[in-house]
Parts: structure tokens; sequence; C-alpha cells
């Protein structure tokens, strides 16, 4: 394990854990998807057989339920490369406009460490080890866990995005039947979901960057014997912290509850 690695160690980790995952539940997804089909094309044969149509128009009706379900299928089969692909797209969207593609949380951390280190040492030199007022070791203590928590928070989002891809692929074997369907269909918005909020993120994280550098650069130019800077580093490594908390889940919540891929209509009832 590599200094200041630890927390991308730990985001790998779950990257790497939830491979097995996929290979495990896709043949599962696969085969429910097949059941649920099953059951319904016989329903729906039964009330078009029950209807005394005629035979065309059953055949017709039958067609557009066997492309259909072929369709949906095809989303199963492939969801190993498309689910994937709908996340990164994201990510490498948010790391292009950010100008940050190598943007990672052990890079978020050390960034928040290396500005609670200039400013505990900037005191330090200034007014020693044992004259040392209690707010120089308040103010680097706040940023550094206000970093962490930015870190934290891309962390726990790239894992969210991990287990989306690995785990909840089972749930795109509902879409086999028009009662089942939504199960498929609210996964698939909340990979979405996911991707967004990692984008804002990559967004968010890659402005804020340049701030500790700026801080560090302005730290010299101040008296390290008053305190009002050092107060408004702290203050503003929390506000930088409560962005990164509040926006991505705003961004992703402005889909609304009601966002969808109209999967629930390719089921038509009305000739059933």
């Amino acid at each position: 394990m590599q200094q200041g690695q630890i927390l991308n160690d730990i985001g790998n980790a779950y990257a790497n854990a939830t491979v097995p995952w996929l290979e495990t539940l896709l043949p599962m997804a696969q085969r429910l998807f097949l059941l649920l089909a099953t059951i319904e094309l016989i329903w729906s044969g039964i009330w078009w057989a029950m209807a005394t149509r005629q035979d065309e128009i059953v055949l017709v009706r039958l067609l557009r339920k066997v492309v259909t379900i072929m369709f949906l299928y095809t989303v199963v089969l492939f969801s190993p490369s498309w689910i994937p692909m709908i996340v990164s797209s994201f990510i490498q969207a948010g790391q292009a406009a950010s100008g940050f593609d190598s943007l990672n949380p052990s890079t978020v951390l050390q960034q928040g460490i290396d500005l609670s280190v200039g400013l505990f040492d900037q005191a330090l030199d200034i007014t020693g080890f044992w004259k040392m007022p209690l707010w120089v070791l308040v103010v680097p203590i706040v940023v550094v866990v206000s970093f962490a928590v930015i870190a934290g928070i891309l962390l726990v989002t790239l894992i969210e995005s991990f287990v989306v891809i690995g785990g909840g692929v089972l749930l795109l074997g509902f879409a086999g039947s028009r009662w089942t369907i939504g199960f498929a269909e609210g996964y698939l918005v909340y990979a979405v979901r996911v991707g967004v909020k990692l984008f804002v993120i990559y967004l968010l994280i890659g402005i804020g960057m340049s701030l500790p550098e700026t801080w560090l650069a302005t730290l010299e130019t101040v008296n390290p014997g008053d305190p009002r800077f050092f107060m408004e580093v702290m203050g503003g490594s929390l506000i930088f912290a409560m962005i990164i908390w509040r926006v991505p889940e705003f961004a992703a919540s402005m889909l609304g509850s009601r966002a969808g891929f109209g999967m629930e209509r390719a089921y038509s009832t009305s000739d059933e």
C-alpha cells in the first residue's frame, strides 16, 4: 500500500469485490426474465383466444409482444456493458469539465492534509510549540476533517456506483413482465441518478481543488499571529464540504420522482 492512496485502496477493494456479483447475478436475471416473459406471453395468449378476434390481428399483437420482449431481453444481455457505460460517461464528463482527469478521493484528502500542515507550520514558526494558542490546533484539525468529509462523499458515491453495476443487475430480470417491469425501470433510473451525482461532485470538487493552493499562497502574506485568516480558511473548508454534501443530492433530485424510460408502456394492455 502506497502512502496517500488509502481511500483509493478502499474504493478499489469495493470495485474488485463487485465484479463477481455481476458474473453471478446476470444468469439469474436472464432466467428470471425468461420465466416472467413466458408468463406474460401465456397470459396475453389466453386473453387473445377468449376475445375471438381475427387471426391476423392476433398475429400482429403477438409479434408486437415478442419484439418488445426481445428488446428488453437485449437490455438484460448487454447490461454488463451498458450500465457501466452510463455511469462512467457521467464521470468522464465531470472530470473533463473540471479539468482534473486524475481526481480521486485520496487526492482530495491529500489536499486537505497539505493545507492543514501548511497552516500549522506557518503558525508554529511564529509562536513556537509551547506558546501555541488553542486556535492553531483547532483550525488544522477542522480543515483536514472537512476535506476528509469531501473525500468520503466522493468515495461513498463511487462505491454506490459499484454496487449499482455489480448487484443491481438482478433487477433487470423483472423486465420480463408488465407486473414487475417497474423494478427494472427503477434500477435504470437509479443508475442515472448515481451518474448525475458523480458528475456534479467531480465538477464541484474540480472547482474547489485550486482553493488550498490559493489559501497557502495567501498564508505567506498574512500575519501568522492574526487568527482571522486562519478562521476564514476553516470556515471556507466547512462551507466547501457543505456544498459537496448538498448540491449533488439536489441535482440528482431534479430528475424527479416520475423520471423513467417509458418501459411500462412497452407492455400495452389496451388489447387484453
